[in-house]
C-alpha cells in the first residue's frame, strides 16, 4: 500500500465514511481493466479525468466510466479558452500522481461531479494506488471533496 492510498483511507476514516477497500489481483490503471478484475458493471465504476487549459490550471471531472466527458461543457464551467486532457507528465509534475492513481480525495484542484453519479448508491473509484479500488457512496464523497454538480457527460 502506497502513501497516497493511506492518505485516502485516513480522510475517509476521519470523516467516518463507510467504504470498502478492494484489493485488485493485478494493476488497475483503466476502468475497463478494473471492471474485468472485480466483475462489476462499467457504470458502477467512476473515473476522475484531470483536464488543463495548458497554462498550468487544472480541473477534474468525476463521472461514470461508461460515459465520456464533454470538454466543451467543462471549458464553459471553468471559463477556459482551451481545454484538454492532462498528460501523464503533467499529472506527475503538478499533482504528484501517475495515471491510475488519481483519486478525488487527493486532488487539490476544482472538481465537478457529473449529476448522474449521484443517482448511484455505491461506486468504485481510484484510491491513489493502482493495486486497490475504493467502493463508497458518491454522496459521501461529494461532501468530502466539495465538488460542483453539473451535467458534464456527452
Amino acid at each position: 500500500m502506497n502513501e497516497k492510498i493511506k492518505k485516502s483511507i485516513e480522510i475517509l476514516e476521519k470523516e467516518n465514511v463507510k467504504y470498502k477497500l478492494v484489493e485488485l489481483p493485478k494493476s488497475g490503471i483503466t476502468s475497463k481493466s478494473v471492471k474485468e478484475m472485480i466483475n462489476v458493471k462499467l457504470e458502477d465504476i467512476c473515473k476522475t479525468i484531470v483536464l488543463t487549459d495548458g497554462n498550468k490550471n487544472f480541473v477534474a471531472g468525476f463521472l461514470q466510466s461508461n460515459k465520456n466527458i464533454d470538454l466543451e461543457k467543462m471549458k464553459k464551467i471553468f471559463n477556459f479558452k482551451e481545454i484538454r486532457l492532462a498528460r501523464a507528465k503533467e499529472l506527475k509534475e503538478f499533482l504528484c500522481l501517475a495515471p491510475g492513481e488519481v483519486c478525488p480525495l487527493l486532488l487539490k484542484i476544482p472538481i465537478v461531479f457529473d449529476s448522474s453519479v449521484l443517482k448511484k448508491e455505491m461506486v468504485h473509484l481510484g484510491s491513489g494506488d493502482i493495486h486497490y479500488d475504493l467502493e463508497l457512496n458518491p454522496k459521501d464523497l461529494l461532501k468530502l471533496v466539495n465538488a460542483k454538480i453539473e451535467n458534464i457527460s456527452e
